[in-house]
């Protein structure tokens, strides 16, 4: 074979024709064994019980359940304390309320004065 150096010019397109069928043929045969290496991957992997957890299809057990307001807004609206904070709530911290003043429970006394304890100091 020559060098590509001697080819012409023409000689050099049917070369790199060649070259990238010849490439293109490598590449599909390529694929081919790694897509049969990944499905035994995954007979194997599915065999083997290496799946944890609920069973798909099933929902979580605590899927769907509500859980008591923590806060509530001045038009009724109301707020678990979890996920994002509400828009109504959002607001009414920018105009310089505070959370406390929307939490649900004893009136006048923020939730978080009701969880201190401890002991008296003597």
């Amino acid at each position: 074979m020559k060098s590509p150096e001697a080819m012409s010019f023409d000689e050099l397109l049917a070369f790199r024709e060649r070259l990238s069928g010849l490439i293109g043929r490598l590449v599909k045969r390529q694929r081919k064994v790694l897509q049969n290496q990944i499905s035994q991957l995954d007979t194997l992997a599915a065999g083997s019980g290496g799946r944890r957890g609920r069973p798909p299809g099933r929902p979580h057990a605590l899927k769907g359940r509500k859980i008591a307001a923590k806060y509530r807004g001045p038009n009724g609206q109301t707020w678990a304390g979890r996920g994002m904070m509400p828009v109504w709530l959002r607001d009414e911290i920018k105009r310089g309320r505070k959370v406390e003043h929307f939490a649900v429970g004893k009136p006048g006394r923020p939730r978080s004065a009701a969880k201190r304890g401890g002991r008296k100091k003597s």
